[in-house]
C-alpha cells in the first residue's frame, strides 16, 4: 500500500465519522435559549472541524504526485499498544479509572522505550494528577 492510498482511506474513513457526528450533534437539544453556548456547541466544533481537515487531507492526498510506499516500523509496538488499550478497559471496568491508569501508564511508556523508573512514576503522578485536578475538581465530573 502506498503513503497515498492509506492517505486517502483513512481521510474518507475520518469524514465519515464527522460526518455521523455533526448528524448526531444536532439531535442534541439546547437548553439554553438565546445566544448562549449550549450542550451542542463543543461536539458541534469537533465535528466541524473533524471534516474540514479530514477534507484537506483528502484533497491534498488526492492531488499528490509523489507515491511512496508506506513502511510499517515499530509493528510491535503499535499491536502492544493496541492490546494495552483493550486490558485498560477491563482494568477499568473491573477496578476504577485510576487504579487501571497507575496499571497502565507506566506499561504503555514501557513498552515506548521509556526505561527510566523515576520518569515511568513521575508520568503516571503528573498525568492522574492532572485528570483528577481537571475532571473532578475543577469540572466536578465524578471519572468513574
Amino acid at each position: 500500500m502506498t503513503f497515498k492510498l492509506g492517505n486517502i482511506i483513512f481521510s474518507v474513513a475520518f469524514l465519515s465519522i464527522g460526518f455521523y457526528f455533526l448528524i448526531d450533534t444536532f439531535q442534541i437539544q439546547n437548553l439554553v435559549s438565546g445566544n448562549d453556548v449550549g450542550p451542542r456547541a463543543f461536539p458541534l466544533l469537533v465535528a466541524i472541524g473533524l471534516i474540514i481537515f479530514s477534507g484537506i487531507n483528502l484533497m491534498t492526498s488526492i492531488f499528490e504526485k509523489n507515491i511512496e510506499k508506506l513502511k510499517f516500523q515499530n509493528f510491535t509496538k503499535v499491536v502492544l499498544t493496541m492490546v494495552g488499550l483493550v486490558i485498560f478497559l477491563i482494568l477499568i471496568s473491573a477496578f476504577n479509572f485510576y487504579i487501571a491508569s497507575i496499571i497502565m501508564i507506566p506499561i504503555l511508556l514501557w513498552i515506548n522505550d521509556v526505561r527510566k523508573v523515576t520518569r515511568l512514576g513521575f508520568s503516571t503522578v503528573i498525568t492522574i494528577a492532572f485528570i483528577f485536578v481537571v475532571f473532578d475538581f475543577l469540572l466536578g465530573i465524578p471519572i468513574p
